[in-house]
């Protein structure tokens, strides 16, 4: 019998379904494999065994956990795993678990089970801890035990399958030795909850978001000092306080009169009470300075408006209000003649007490002081109003503020009330500012806080960076809301009024169904994966995103899952919500629209039925997508392929 031996020159199409296995007419056929087991195969085409995995030890007792990535400085080798366990997080750097200062041991009992002696050791029951440096009982060296039965200054030791550690047949101690416990601290997530973490790093500084928490921040400040902080999102700059204020204003001369006001209230019908015993004030008439003339008095029930009389030489009405209290101009003094009442009409209100009168300068004036950072130019929220009275009309006339000095500012503004709304008067590197009737520009207004994510409901599903904004999305209440930070201040989602192009934005994606946000990331455009949909958000034809230049344009319909898309070169990899499907995520110039490819399809018998767990890129050197399915099974999938870039190879390991 004849042998027919054919070349295969490459196996860049990974191991193929058992439904390909008549299509000899594809040129995939040509390429592939049918058992490709615990190799990958090169980006070049050709196929080597996997290298095995490295034990370096197990999970907090033994449970379930997630590794969490954590890279400040690859060049210098600061980078961490994080193992996050039920409410609890480890540290692992170099591929050893980060452990705290040691503890001197002291004596070890020769005995079953073994206790060790260490004054003041501060631990605790249940915790772990490694053993070096013992003379004697050299067995225990280099090991890790969980401690039981701790007192002051001695604990038992486990072994980390819950047996107790006999030390009958060791050499009796002689000596030396450390503990030194793994570092751990108390996390705020569930077992349960750790497949839905997401995680965006930035420097010494990780966000993390699960639709059950607040948004939290992970802080780095060193190997074995990491903390968990729920996010405020207000600025990181305290506002001014002990604002102030001196009003120098100049006083005209001229004639004075002591004018006597009554003041009478009349209810909705128009029916009129004898108005209240006259007050008199002593007015300056004859040349305006802005002084006026303020009258107050007590609440009337059922009165509509109310009057107010002139009652000496010159009677009449001079003005009415609704209010209990006005001020008329000092040269407002010539009343209208109108009989003044002396008998209330019928259904009348009560008359009114408790008149009072004063003399008062110009009008009032509010102004609050806003910090400016001088680390990040981050504005902070205003300082608490200061209301001053002047009329700056008259040349000389000025308000001059005063503040206590707020840590870390580098500058303060400075904003007054008009019309309803604050306006911009002034910035100042000092602690006092000076206002000679400035014109407040009410297009540059004053921080107002915002915090989108403060209850339960609230809180978002997925977190990542674009374009120096801290992007947050998907909570329950607004399954496809998208929130972005203010630009280079990622935790304050404030805004002020007018709107600024750096200030907090808003967004919500519009479809037929519900549509929650899974998952964002950036690609010529904010990438966003729905349940459904996938979206392209940007600025337009202004490049970048601003409060008020927003364009969101559905890109295709295939739905993600939870898992969140990975970058690999210039295109990005999503799992689908349903089916087990990875697809990739590019731009077709073409198309003007984001597209791509199913990435399985050539080998749907591996995910078929099954659901991407998780993921790693590791870039060099062959540019490999580790898969994990929920079968077990890791897939990996090579990328790019040299030869053929229309699809990906893949192998198994098991």
């Amino acid at each position: 019998m004849t042998l027919l031996r054919l070349m295969q020159p490459a196996f860049t199409a990974g191991e193929l379904s058992p439904q390909l296995y008549a299509r000899v007419d594809t040129s995939k056929y040509q390429s592939g494999l049918k058992t490709a087991k615990n190799i990958f195969v090169h980006p070049h085409g050709g196929a080597s065994n996997r290298s095995g995995l490295e034990f370096i030890g197990r999970t907090r007792g033994s449970g379930f956990a997630v590794l969490l990535p954590f890279v400040f400085d690859a060049e210098t080798d600061q980078t961490y795993n994080l193992e996050l366990s039920h409410l609890k997080m480890r540290v692992y750097r170099a591929g050893v678990a980060v452990l705290e200062t040691s503890k001197a041991i002291t004596a070890i009992s020769i005995a079953s089970p073994a206790v060790l002696t260490a004054a003041g050791h501060g631990y605790t029951d249940g915790e772990e801890i490694f053993v070096s440096g013992i003379s004697g009982p050299t067995a225990l060296n280099g090991r890790n035990f969980v401690i039981r039965n701790v007192t002051t200054n001695t604990f038992r030791l486990e072994d980390l399958n819950g047996v107790a550690v006999s030390t009958l047949g060791m050499p009796a101690y002689s000596g030396s030795g450390s503990a030194r416990r793994v570092y751990e601290i108390a996390s705020p997530y569930t077992a349960d909850e750790l497949r839905r973490l997401v995680f965006a790093q930035e420097n010494d500084v990780m966000y993390l978001t699960h639709q059950a928490h607040p948004p939290m921040k992970l802080s780095r400040l060193s190997d074995a000092n990491w903390t968990f902080e729920v996010l405020t999102f207000a600025p990181k700059m305290a506002k001014p306080t002990g604002v102030t204020g001196t009003v120098y204003f100049k006083r005209k001369s001229g004639q004075v009169a002591n004018i006597a006001y009554r003041v009478s209230a009349l209810n909705a019908a128009g029916n009129e009470s004898v108005p209240a015993a006259a007050v008199t004030v002593a007015v300056q008439y004859e040349n305006e300075d802005g002084r006026r003339v303020r009258l107050t008095w007590n609440a009337v029930p059922n009165a509509a408006i109310y009057r107010i009389y002139r009652s000496d030489a010159n009677t009449g009405i001079l003005a009415e209000t609704a209010k209990n209290e006005i001020e008329i101009d000092q040269t407002q003094y010539i009343a209208d003649g109108s009989p003044i009442r002396t008998v209330a009409e019928p259904g009348a209100p009560a008359t009114p007490t408790g008149v009072a009168g004063t003399i008062v300068y110009g009008k009032e004036m509010k102004y609050i002081v806003a910090a400016i950072s001088d680390d990040t130019g981050e504005e902070s929220l205003p300082s608490d109003p200061v209301t001053l009275r002047n009329d700056m009309t008259y040349r000389g006339n000025r308000n001059v503020l005063f503040w206590t000095a707020t840590p870390g500012a580098g500058a303060y503004v400075v904003y007054r009330l008009d019309n309803g709304r604050y306006g911009y008067v002034g910035r100042t590197e000092l602690t006092t500012f000076t206002d000679e009737n400035i014109t407040p520009d009410l297009a540059s207004g004053p921080q107002e806080g915002n915090n989108p994510f403060n209850s339960a409901g609230n809180y978002p599903a997925c977190v990542n960076f674009y374009e120096q904004r801290l992007a947050m999305a998907g909570t329950q209440n607004v399954p496809a809301g998208l929130w972005l930070g203010q630009s280079a201040n990622y935790e304050n989602f404030g805004a002020a009024s007018p709107i600024k192009a750096s200030d907090a934005i808003t967004i919500r994606l519009r479809s037929k169904e519900k549509n929650q946000i899974r998952a964002i990331s950036e690609a010529r455009g904010m990438a966003v994966f729905t349940s459904a949909n996938e979206f392209n958000v940007s600025g337009g034809s202004e490049d970048f995103l601003t409060p008020t230049n927003t364009v969101v344009k559905k890109q295709s319909n295939r739905g993600s899952s939870w898992l969140q898309p990975i970058a690999v070169g210039d295109v990005m990899l999503f799992a689908l919500a349903r089916g087990g499907v990875i697809r990739d995520y590019s731009y077709e110039f073409a198309n003007d629209n984001f597209t791509g490819r199913d990435l399985t399809i050539m080998s749907r018998h591996l995910f078929e039925g099954r659901k991407v767990l998780s993921w790693a890129y590791a870039q060099s050197p062959y540019s490999i997508v580790w898969v994990v399915l929920d079968n077990g099974m890791c897939v990996n999938v090579t990328t790019p392929n040299l030869l053929d870039t229309a699809d990906k190879p893949r192998s198994k390991a098991e």
